[in-house]
């Protein structure tokens, strides 16, 4: 990782945990070292995010690489916005998974 996107992700750490600690939800000392110290962007290296409208069947993916310069913006927004990080559909290797649409499919794993 380049130093530019380790102070990048750093910055961001901090500033999910003020929003955090802003809206109530971050009250645990302990959770705010682990949140600010741990890289997400280590531990959360893809994500996906769907595409098709609610309802549409079967479901459009889009899987975001977390080390494409095409997808790193987006894949940065998501992995610190706080919200659920949607990680594998139905039970797929996850050292084998390819950037870009899929279509179909249930997500089994995710990070909170």
């Amino acid at each position: 990782m380049s130093v530019d996107l380790s102070a990048t992700t750093s910055a961001r750490r901090a500033a999910m945990v003020e929003r955090l600690e802003a809206e109530g939800v971050l009250t645990d000392s302990r959770l705010r070292e682990a949140l600010l110290s741990v890289p997400r962007e280590v531990l959360l290296p893809h994500a996906y995010v769907r595409v098709s409208d609610p309802g549409v069947e079967p479901m459009g993916w889009r899987l975001l690489d977390g080390a494409h310069p095409d997808d790193r913006e987006e894949w940065l927004d998501l992995i610190h916005s706080g919200e659920s990080v949607l990680l594998q559909r139905d039970g797929e290797r996850l050292n084998a998974l390819t950037r870009g649409p899929v279509i179909g499919g249930r997500m089994t794993s995710m990070s909170t």
